[in-house]
């Protein structure tokens, strides 16, 4: 009996022993994730250059190449966008002002792409509530931007994040947009709307999502930038969210259009994946996820990235084809004659003396913001438009931006400062004619940078003056009198024309140069334009018919022997 007693002990141990090496083997499994990140689009939806009358680079078409080759790949795939997608192009601006009754072509093509989230972009606030709200509410996907928030009701605006559940894998993507938006953009485009900062926001949000989500893999889907230049707001946070707040698995970045991929450490020692495709879709981020699973929780988790050049694939012939229609009638817009130009307008030399791009820039904000003086910057050194007939499309290269246009109040004194403080920032200075005229960077490369973008570095319309290379700083602009022959007044308030940019406080030159606290900029604005300065050169040569490329001649550098010299010399090196 004891016998049978203990063999049937010894085949229970057997079988126990069977079902812990073959039935009761822990779950374990790995979900491979496939990432795919754009951001600062800035309406490049076709790969036609509208301006150049030419196929162009970048384009969500060849992003439609990449997606069909990496859904293939991996069918776990979420696309993703990090902002500024309604302005930049003239087929973002036809959408945006022109044809407003049809779908706007932003929703179409992202709906066509099947996006699963994009956050928005202080260029897409820029465009306005009519703008944005429609296009959102025509997209298949989720807007988000957990910082921006409804004044009205005191929550987000738009969605503060969306949880995606990837072949069982949570995904959490908590969206964030630059809260400096007040500083560049008049209020009436942001009405009933606030800016939270990036950091507390996902303080708040990061607990909300761990408590209510408890997701897997939690991402910020950024319109900011790394690092934070910026005197007024924490523009650029993403190293602050990185040593701020804790949960997040990679930080996807954007707006500063520097392109980026690498691990940071955060507040823990941790590795954590920063990524920043750069703008115009010329890149994108691809990012790895390897989740690593036992009896159905996380135990591991693999993030890795690369940058992919978009110019290494060709145009998708579906998608072109697809929106073959929206595309011709950008074309036909852009094509439109609006004038006659009668000599060139150029760029290329605008840092060294005044131009006749410039001053028609400068008259047209004096005549339709009814101001004495001007202030104002080229976007770009490469502009050049021939003597001949004017389009549409031409509009865009003498104005990139949607900016607004401003009217202010300012003294002489204020005035003087505000040059100051800009040439400070442009010319070197010249001990002898040997220096330089521009003031670069270090150069320990050969390569020949500006030591500060050129869209600050404003001069003046409406006012002669002359720039003395050779004295110091703080004391190199002497005003002669206004460009009308009527005498200049340090002590007289006048009224000036700026950009709403500068108006706001961008660039520091209001505030740093005339020394106004930024918390009262706005009393300084005496009228809003309603519409943008790009609009306000289109009627201005509209209602003219014919345009003379004409050099105001209002200001110049001396000693002149020697800014001629520097000015070829460095011209050398910057277009090098």
């Amino acid at each position: 009996m004891r016998f049978l007693k203990l063999r049937c002990v010894h085949a229970l141990v057997f079988a126990l022993s069977l079902l812990t090496l073959f039935g009761c083997k822990s779950d374990e499994d790995t979900v491979t994730i496939r990432i795919v990140h754009t951001t600062d689009v800035h309406g490049n939806y076709f790969s036609y250059n509208f301006l150049d009358n030419k196929p162009g680079k970048g384009s969500l078409s060849r992003l439609a190449t990449y997606l069909e080759k990496a859904r293939k790949e991996n069918p776990n795939l979420l696309l993703l966008d990090g902002g500024d997608i309604l302005q930049g192009t003239p087929a973002s601006y036809y959408y945006n002002y022109v044809d407003t009754t049809s779908p706007h072509v932003a929703a179409q093509t992202y709906n066509y792409l099947k996006y699963d989230a994009a956050t928005i972009g202080n260029h897409d606030i820029e465009t306005g509530h009519a703008v944005y709200d429609r296009w959102s509410k025509e997209c298949d996907f989720p807007v988000l931007a957990a910082n921006l928030i409804d004044t009205r009701t005191n929550k987000p605006y738009f969605k503060p994040y969306i949880v995606k559940k990837v072949n069982g894998v949570k995904v959490a993507i908590i969206g964030f947009i630059t809260p400096a938006v007040p500083e560049w953009v008049p209020q009436i485009y942001w009405q009933d709307l606030g800016f939270e900062g990036i950091v507390p926001s996902a303080q708040k949000w990061m607990d909300i999502v761990l408590k209510r989500e408890k997701p897997d893999v939690i991402l910020a889907l950024m319109h900011s930038g790394l690092t934070n230049l910026n005197h007024h707001y924490i523009e650029d946070a993403g190293e602050a969210l990185l040593k701020e707040v804790s949960g997040f698995d990679a930080i996807l970045l954007g707006h500063d259009h520097k392109p980026l991929m690498t691990k940071m450490k955060n507040m823990h020692g941790e590795e954590i994946l920063m990524s920043n495709p750069g703008g115009n879709i010329s890149n994108v981020s691809d990012i790895t996820i390897k989740v690593r699973r036992k009896n159905g929780k996380v135990v591991s988790k693999e993030i890795n990235g690369q940058l992919i050049d978009l110019n290494d694939y060709s145009p998708n012939q579906e998608y072109d084809e697809h929106f073959a229609k929206q595309a011709e009638a950008i074309r036909q817009y852009v094509s439109r004659p609006i004038g006659t130009l009668v000599g060139d307008l150029n760029s290329s030399s605008c840092l060294f003396g005044q131009t006749a791009y410039m001053s028609l820039i400068q008259r047209v904000e004096r005549e339709y913001a009814d101001a004495d003086i001007s202030f104002a910057a080229p976007f770009s050194l490469k502009i050049n438009i021939k003597s001949g007939p004017l389009y549409i499309r031409d509009l865009f290269r003498l104005y990139r931006f949607e900016n607004s246009l401003y009217q202010m109040e300012l003294t002489g004194q204020q005035i003087k400062d505000y040059l100051e403080l800009s040439y400070a920032r442009w010319v070197a200075g010249m001990n002898s004619e040997e220096d330089h005229l521009l003031l670069f960077q270090d150069n320990n490369d050969g390569i020949f940078k500006l030591a500060y973008p050129v869209f600050n570095m404003s001069s003046a319309g409406g006012v002669d003056y002359i720039v003395d290379l050779t004295k110091p700083v703080g004391s190199r602009v002497s005003i002669l009198q206004l460009s009308n022959g009527q005498p200049f007044s340090m002590t007289k308030k006048y009224k000036v024309a700026v950009n709403s940019y500068r108006g706001g406080g961008g660039g520091d030159l209001m505030t740093e140069g005339c020394k106004i606290p930024f918390e009262d900029l706005r009393s300084h604005i005496i009228k809003e334009c309603r519409s943008d300065i790009r609009h306000y050169i289109h009627l201005y040569i509209e209602k003219k018919g014919k345009i003379e490329a004409v050099n105001d001649k209002n200001w110049h550098f001396v000693p002149e022997a020697w800014a001629r010299e520097a000015a070829s010399r460095d011209a050398k090196y910057l277009f090098k």
